[in-house]
């Protein structure tokens, strides 16, 4: 079972990724914003996907991203915001991120890309 953190600051869409997926056959952790996050990434052994908010209430995505790759894991992080810009996802890709989805996501979607990783 491949585990999946999920970084997301409001309480109902992080509730209804971790079904989803747990639906899927994933294992969740779900953190609503970065400190949380980063102590999750500390303590579990092996995070296969992050599902990473860009617009978190103490800090921003891209910090989180930026701390799972400074502690070498191999973790394909999805970057998911509302608003979308070339210069962001220009950004998200320069810090290791594996892909990009625009919010609302798509079930479908991202369960697809999931599979595909």
């Amino acid at each position: 079972m491949k585990n999946v953190l999920i970084v997301e600051d409001d309480t109902v869409f992080c509730k209804m990724l971790s079904r989803l997926l747990n639906r899927n056959g994933f294992a969740t952790f779900e953190a609503l914003n970065a400190g949380e996050a980063k102590s999750i990434i500390d303590k579990v052994e092996t995070v296969d996907f992050a599902l990473i908010d860009q617009k978190l209430p103490d800090e921003n995505g891209i910090q989180v991203l930026k701390f799972i790759k400074n502690r070498g894991h191999s973790t394909k992080v999805i970057m998911m915001s509302r608003f979308e810009s070339p210069e962001q996802t220009e950004e998200f890709n320069k810090e290791g991120a594996t892909l990009f989805l625009k919010k609302p996501i798509n079930p479908k979607i991202l369960m697809e890309q999931l599979n595909k990783m």
